[in-house]
């Protein structure tokens, strides 16, 4: 089972603890690179989980899947055992321990797991506040035989002391057996809660089902409940038969946007929530390319929604070439350049996550391997349209010999910004792996 640890040290050098202990942290280290303004601070590297009885990767997921969440005041780091989604909790990012479920239920997203190893990429998870209570969507797919491959969980918060619970198992499976998504074949699956409080799944699911699903629900999440069950995936493609895998979605008032690579390209396609029937193998989904290099799939391109004179916006980075390609959006039908972005932070970018706040943006991504991988970010200020220089949040090295996988909580909390990522010996092999995480002062 895995280990939950607590860990306090300095930048770089992890040590074991006390609560209370002081911890003077260095100067922030500006990186070449950059429009000025003021740069991020350093923070704190904290063991979230340790896992090492299995072979695991990438336990922090995508940066589009959301596994860790910010809700009541206390974060949930969500991430895959042998058998289940499971989740920790902390109220201050040092501390975490297992979330017990309020009155005893736990994730209940299961799986088979095959011989080779345990895959952060196959669920995703959202979070909104509805009607003043805050809900969470987990869902889980994987496109291996036999059975059906898609289950969802919907869990509440229950207030408790010391830590209040996230209370799942008001769950949707389709399968009527127990046979359940199995762990290889990651395929990013994607979960977004619409503006109508209307839930969306986009995943992979296999045939004879659909290589590239939507799935959405049946009925809109109230906050105080939800009726679990969903309409009947169906297959997405380009508009010219040819499936897509969607990495991301947004959601905007009226409209959900998914987002996917292609070769070397980015592309999006967009649906109002009042347009009648669904998205169609038969019809074009309207794709537009963006013009930006997206040569890793998933992880070298991000997104997220805050504010911007108080209007809901996307936005969207991506590397490519020489630097980044910054996108806004409000209504996901129409992507503007800004024309300001972020400079190259000095290394290849192959990992980029997002986090979005009021007329704010943090961008994050990990440097190269011979400087330690250390973690960077800049800040984005709309009023100045403005981008600071890179900041190396985190040092390196890490405790084990990569880091991969960056992610977090793609929305700005009063305290900071959450980041998580994985630490393993080989990031593109299953190995014993660990699940780390930062908390930037806003």
């Amino acid at each position: 089972m895995p280990r939950v640890l607590r860990i306090l040290g300095t930048l770089g050098t992890l040590a074991t603890g006390a609560l209370g202990a002081s911890c003077i942290l260095p100067e922030a280290t500006v990186v070449s690179g950059g429009g000025g303004g003021t740069p991020l601070g350093t923070a704190m590297p904290v063991v979230i989980v340790l896992q090492d009885d299995v072979p695991a990767m990438a336990l922090s997921g995508n940066a589009t899947q959301h596994h860790l969440i910010y809700a009541e005041d206390q974060w949930w780091a969500l991430y895959p055992t042998s058998q289940v989604v499971n989740a920790n909790t902390s109220r201050d990012f040092i501390t975490w321990a297992p979330n017990q479920g309020g009155g005893g239920t736990k994730p209940t997203l299961h799986y088979d797991v095959p011989p080779a190893t345990i895959d952060g990429r196959i669920f995703g998870a959202d979070t909104a506040i509805i009607d003043g209570t805050d809900v969470v969507h987990v869902s889980l797919s994987g496109s291996e035989m036999p059975g059906n491959r898609e289950e969802h969980d919907r869990a509440t918060v229950v207030n408790g002391t010391p830590l209040s619970e996230l209370d799942f198992g008001k769950g949707f499976a389709m399968s009527t057996s127990n046979v359940y998504a199995r762990a290889n074949g990651a395929d990013g699956t994607v979960t977004t809660i619409a503006s109508n409080h209307q839930i969306f799944d986009f995943a992979s699911l296999g045939m004879p089902v659909c290589t590239c699903c939507a799935l959405e629900s049946v009925a809109d999440d109230s906050g105080a409940s939800w009726t679990s069950g969903f309409e009947a995936p169906e297959q997405l493609d380009d508009g010219n038969g040819t499936a897509v895998a969607i990495r991301g979605a947004v959601a905007l008032p009226g409209s959900v946007a998914l987002l996917w690579p292609s070769g070397d390209d980015l592309l999006f396609s967009s649906r109002p929530l009042a347009s009648p029937g669904k998205w169609s193998p038969s019809q074009p989904m309207a794709a537009q390319p963006l013009g930006i290099s997206s040569e890793r799939g998933a992880r070298d391109w991000a997104e997220c929604v805050g504010s911007s004179s108080r209007i809901p916006t996307a936005h969207l980075l991506a590397a490519g070439g020489a630097g980044f390609q910054h996108f806004e959006s409000t209504d996901g039908a129409n992507w503007t350049p800004r024309a300001s972005s972020p400079k190259a932070p000095g290394a290849a970018v192959s990992e980029l996550f997002l986090a979005c706040g009021s007329d704010q943006l943090y961008a994050f991504t990990i440097g190269a391997a011979t400087d330690g991988y250390p973690i960077q970010g800049t800040l984005w200020d709309a009023g100045a349209d403005q981008w600071s220089d890179w900041t190396t949040i985190v040092s390196g090295p890490p405790t084990r010999a990569q880091r991969c996988f960056l992610s977090g909580s793609d929305q700005v909390a009063g305290v900071g910004i959450g980041l998580i990522w994985t630490e393993s010996d080989d990031c593109t092999q299953p190995e014993p792996v660990s699940l780390y995480g930062a908390l930037v002062p806003p």
